[in-house]
């Protein structure tokens, strides 16, 4: 596979994945309403901090520590369900009047929690993880036949799929703020918050199947 087609088909292959809702997703829809439309492009910049700290890991043999892939998922699967868990009571608080008051003002730092949000709400989904052991690691291999130069192009139109949709959505979703007013966001935080719930209690009982299963009878 030459250098084009390795970001050409990682940058679509990454857009799909973007495009599908979850936990990420949930957790944009709640900063923008907190931080405006920059939210968004800093939660896909927090999220590529954790993917390119994985790749490097992957590349030079992460994939060994993780031989026992059940002990593995339970892990992530029981830690990842209390993450959501944590991140969906904290968004059903979501009052829009200190909202916007924090808002206006902009808290010293308010620019690191939405990048924070990115990593936990990626390193907490198991599907996050399992795609990476499979389809990037498949990635990297294809990739290192060209080097650094194969894993910058991965990369690279791996991560621009994710800031390119991700800082998109944080525009769109700030004027529908400005339009709809914060009523509207309110519940619409509120149902994410419980889609974010749902997604930590599967994520317990996936990995609570995976602990038994990994235990020795």
């Amino acid at each position: 596979m030459t250098l084009y087609s390795i970001f050409i088909t990682s940058f679509t292959v990454a857009l799909s994945g973007a495009l599908m809702p979850g936990p990420v997703l949930s957790v944009t829809i709640h900063q923008v309403a907190r931080r405006g439309a920059w939210a968004g492009l800093l939660i896909a910049i927090g999220h590529s901090i954790l993917e390119l700290a994985v790749m490097i890991g992957l590349y030079f043999g992460l994939e060994q520590l993780l031989k026992d892939q059940k002990a593995a998922m339970a892990a992530i699967g029981i830690v990842g369900g209390l993450l959501l868990l944590f991140m969906a009571w904290g968004m059903s608080r979501y009052r829009p009047l200190a909202i916007a008051a924090e808002s206006a003002g902009g808290p010293r730092g308010a620019w690191l929690e939405p990048v924070a949000a990115g990593i936990l709400t990626s390193i907490s989904n198991p599907l996050w993880i399992g795609w990476w052991l499979s389809v990037g690691l498949n990635y990297i291999s294809i990739s290192r036949t060209h080097r650094l130069l194969g894993l910058a192009a991965f990369y690279t139109g791996h991560v621009l799929a994710d800031l390119a949709w991700y800082g998109a959505l944080g525009v769109a979703l700030a004027k529908g703020k400005d339009l709809a007013g914060g009523d509207f966001f309110k519940w619409l935080i509120r149902l994410c918050a419980l889609f974010m719930a749902a997604m930590g209690i599967y994520f317990l009982i996936n990995g609570t199947a995976f602990f038994r299963q990994a235990s020795p009878p």
